[in-house]
């Protein structure tokens, strides 16, 4: 379905994911209430899906993070879409982090529109977040795989390494 209705069909998944839309209510009240109560499919579940089609991938990520968490790499929202907290908090908070190292790795991966340069800050927006969850030891092998300086100089000082800023900070080197 990606392929022939990419929009429509990440549109479908996100609805899935953040019970909105029209798949959330059609202003029936009753349905608005079950909705509420209803645990929420896991986005981990329709990351498949997206194999060869990582632009949507980004799309369906970013938006599942501010739809469902109200989170973005400009910072929190506090948009959630009326969702509730879920009676999994452990599930959720595992489903924020693969989120966002998944959404870290595309945006160090992918060549970018039209430069890579806007998917690279916001790697470093992501790894500069005091507040967006993400698993620090694959943020480190992530940027040094990917050769990503700035993010590891980041990293480094936040595992409190001292290091010669001047030295590194400005050297970025293109896989």
């Amino acid at each position: 379905m990606l392929t022939n209705l990419p929009a429509e069909t990440t549109e479908l998944l996100i609805d899935l994911c953040t019970a909105s839309g029209p798949l959330a209510n059609d202003g029936d009240a009753a349905v608005a209430t079950t909705a509420s109560l209803v645990k929420l499919p896991s986005p981990r579940l329709h990351f498949a899906h997206f194999v060869d089609h990582m632009d949507q991938f980004v799309v369906f990520l970013e938006t599942i993070a501010k739809r469902r968490w109200g989170q973005t790499v400009e910072g929190e929202t506090g948009e959630r879409n009326g969702i509730s907290v879920p009676s999994d908090e452990q599930g959720d908070k595992a489903d924020q982090v693969a989120v966002w190292n998944t959404l870290l790795e595309l945006y160090l991966t992918l060549p970018g529109p039209p430069e890579p340069k806007i998917l690279r800050n916001k790697a470093l927006k992501v790894l500069q977040s005091s507040t967006l969850p993400y698993d620090l030891n694959h943020a480190l092998i992530l940027c040094t795989t990917r050769r990503f300086i700035p993010g590891l100089v980041l990293l480094w000082e936040k595992l409190g390494r001292i290091i010669e800023r001047d030295y590194l900070a400005g050297e970025v080197i293109e896989p």
